[in-house]
């Protein structure tokens, strides 16, 4: 039987190296978060639930119109990545998701087919926790079993989902991709996405 998964997009952040919410740069005609939420809804993720915390109003205002989308507020966004996982998967486990997937919400090349070959993977049955890899570096999205639950619970802080994993049975899923796995601080960033960006169309 097919597992209910939830997508849990972080998308709280206060974008302290740009000065503006992040989330809404402008590429073409939509703005970044809604890149991220595009191609979660066209996965085969249950439902997609966005947490939001810095220009909440801002950025709730933009978002993309779906039954699919739960909008979460998490007031205390400045204590830490850890305050959005906790308030996505609280979200998630009050309606009795088998498992979550993190993603970021600055992380817009991070495609469709990607996020259903990790969900392909965890499918398999026999990891708790499977995650990208490209190269050396392991990164988002990230799924996690129910078994992981409390531990994500536990996290305090600007601790992110990654301090658990060592101690989790983790499968991979190999991305050969560099530029799918840009993340957006800062502009220069920014620039170096719309180039991968023009260069993926």
């Amino acid at each position: 039987m097919k597992s209910e998964i939830a997508g849990v997009i972080l998308a709280a952040g206060g974008s302290k190296r740009i000065g503006k919410p992040k989330q809404l740069l402008k590429l073409e005609n939509d703005y970044l978060i809604n890149s991220v939420i595009s191609h979660s809804l066209e996965s085969n993720l249950s439902y997609i639930i966005v947490v939001l915390g810095a220009y909440f109003n801002q950025v709730n205002n933009r978002i993309i119109n779906s039954k699919k989308i739960q909008i979460i507020r998490n007031r205390n966004w400045h204590e830490g990545q850890s305050t959005s996982l906790i308030a996505g998967l609280q979200a998630a486990d009050e309606r009795k998701a088998d498992a979550v997937m993190f993603l970021l919400g600055d992380q817009p090349l991070i495609s469709t087919r990607i996020i259903n070959e990790l969900l392909n993977k965890y499918e398999e049955g026999r990891h708790e926790v499977v995650m990208l890899r490209t190269g050396e570096k392991k990164t988002p999205p990230i799924v996690f079993s129910r078994i992981c639950f409390d531990k994500i619970y536990d996290l305090k802080g600007d601790k992110g989902a990654r301090e658990i994993i060592n101690s989790l049975n983790t499968g991979y899923v190999e991305n050969k991709d560099l530029s799918a796995i840009i993340d957006i601080d800062t502009l220069e960033e920014f620039s170096r996405y719309k180039i991968a960006h023009s260069h993926s169309l």
